[in-house]
C-alpha cells in the first residue's frame, strides 16, 4: 500500500515553535521547518562562533586526572553544565590551575593541521620537562573528560609538555526542538538530507513534557539521502526533537534538511500493477555552427505514476490536493515494511479522477516527481 505524509506538523501548524542546541546564522534551525531541501540548518561553527554544544555531566565526564610538571597527581574538577568549545576550553584550564602550580592552556583548534581537535600546554613551572594526562589511570577515568574531547582515553598521555587529541571533537551533541502546542497524533517521521558521517547517529524524541524526561526516543537508521521511521500505529505527543550525536564529523559542523513528523494517510486502494518509473534529464546539449557539442547539466530527476481504481476515497483525494497542490513537496512511502527503500520526498506532477461506480466510486491518478 502506499502511504502519504502530507500534513507535516512542524511546517503547518501555527504555535510550532523552535529552539536548538546551537545555529549557524546563515543556515538557522527554522530551515527545518521549511519544505526546500536547499536550505539547511547546521549547527554553530567558524572562527569566533565559540563552535558546538558540549554537556558537561555530574559523575559522567567532570574529572580531568593529571600528574603536573612538578609530579604533583592532582584532579581538576569540572562544573556541570553546558559550554561552547570555547567556555569548555576555558573551563579546563582554569580547574587545572586551580590544583596545580603550573599555568595551563587547553584550545580548541580552529585552523591548521590538527584543526577540530583539542590541545592541552603545560608552562613547565615546576621544571620536571613533562606532565602526565591519567586518562587511563587516574583515580577518576570512569568519570573523565577526556573522550568528550577527543583524547583516546584507553592509555595515558605521557613524556611531553603539549598534548593534541587523537580525535574530533565539535560537540557532545546537536538538536532542534519542536513545540507542537499541544499533543498531535504522528506516524511517519523523515529526515531528507544530511551530512552525518559514519559513527554518527540521529534520533527523534517525542514527548509531553519539554525535558523529554519519558516519551520515547526513536532511532533512525543511518543512510544517505532520505531517513524514514514509521510507526505501526499513530503516537500522539505534544514536543518533538531531532538530537545529532556526531562528534567526530570532519565538516566541523552537523547539517539537517528537510524535517517531517505527520499522521498517514493511505488509500482504501492498493495501487494498479504495471506502475512505471521516468527518468528525467533536462541538461541542455548544444552544437556550435563548427559542429562541436557542449553540455549543460542539469540535475536528473524521476517522476513516478500511480492509478488507484475504484477508490471510494474521493474527498480525502481531494483535500490531499487541495492542501498540496503542485508546489507543496511532501514524503510518501510505498512500501512500509521498507521504507529506508521506498521512502520519496516529492511534489504532485499530476492529478485525475474519473468515475466509476454512479459517483460512489472514482479511478484516480497521481504523478509524484522527486523533489531536488
Amino acid at each position: 500500500m502506499l502511504d502519504i505524509y502530507y500534513d507535516n506538523l512542524i511546517y503547518d501548524i501555527a504555535e510550532a515553535s523552535i529552539s536548538f542546541s546551537t545555529e549557524h546564522p546563515n543556515f538557522p534551525a527554522t530551515n527545518l521547518k521549511n519544505r526546500m531541501i536547499s536550505e539547511p540548518w547546521r549547527s554553530q561553527y567558524g572562527a569566533g562562533s565559540g563552535w558546538g554544544r558540549f554537556v558537561v555531566e555530574a559523575g559522567v565526564n567532570d574529572r580531568l586526572d593529571f600528574t603536573d610538571s612538578g609530579a604533583a597527581a592532582v584532579t581538576a574538577l569540572l562544573t556541570a553544565g553546558i559550554y561552547n568549545a570555547d567556555t569548555l576550553a576555558d573551563h579546563i584550564a582554569a580547574q587545572m590551575d586551580a590544583v596545580s602550580a603550573d599555568t595551563w592552556t587547553v584550545e580548541f583548534l580552529e585552523a591548521g593541521v590538527n584543526v577540530l581537535h583539542w590541545r592541552i600546554t603545560s608552562d613547565d613551572f615546576g621544571g620536571g620537562g613533562a606532565v602526565i594526562l591519567r586518562w587511563a589511570t587516574g583515580a577518576n577515568t570512569a568519570r573523565t573528560v577526556g573522550g568528550s574531547i577527543g583524547f583516546d582515553v584507553t592509555a595515558d598521555d605521557a613524556a611531553a609538555l603539549t598534548y593534541t587529541s587523537d580525535y574530533v571533537a565539535i560537540h557532545t551533541e546537536e538538536f532542534v526542538d519542536f513545540d507542537l502546542g499541544s499533543p498531535q497524533a504522528m506516524r511517519g517521521f523523515f529526515l531528507r538530507r544530511h551530512n552525518i558521517q559514519a559513527g554518527g547517529a540521529i534520533q527523534v524524541w517525542i514527548d509531553n513534557a519539554d525535558d523529554f524526561a519519558g516519551g520515547i526516543k526513536i532511532n533512525f537508521t543511518m543512510q544517505d539521502d532520505i531517513l524514514a521511521r514509521i510507526y505501526t500505529a499513530a503516537v500522539s505527543y505534544r514536543y518533538l526533537r531531532f538530537i545529532v550525536t556526531d562528534p567526530t564529523n570532519t565538516d566541523g559542523y552537523v547539517e539537517l534538511g528537510v524535517g517531517s513528523a505527520a499522521p498517514r494517510f493511505r488509500s482504501d486502494r492498493n495501487y494498479a500493477p504495471g506502475k512505471a518509473t521516468a527518468p528525467h534529464d533536462q541538461s541542455l546539449i548544444l552544437k556550435s555552427t563548427g559542429g562541436q557539442t557542449s553540455t549543460v547539466q542539469i540535475e536528473k530527476y524521476r517522476t513516478w505514476p500511480y492509478a488507484f481504481e475504484r477508490s471510494g476515497q474521493i474527498a480525502a483525494y481531494d483535500a490531499f490536493f487541495d492542501r498540496v497542490g503542485f508546489s507543496l513537496p511532501f514524503f510518501y512511502v510505498e512500501d512500509d515494511e521498507t521504507p529506508l527503500i521506498t521512502a520519496r520526498y516529492v511534489t504532485m506532477k499530476a492529478y485525475a479522477t474519473r468515475e466509476a461506480g454512479g459517483g460512489v466510486r472514482h479511478d484516480i491518478a497521481l504523478t509524484f516527481e522527486q523533489e531536488r
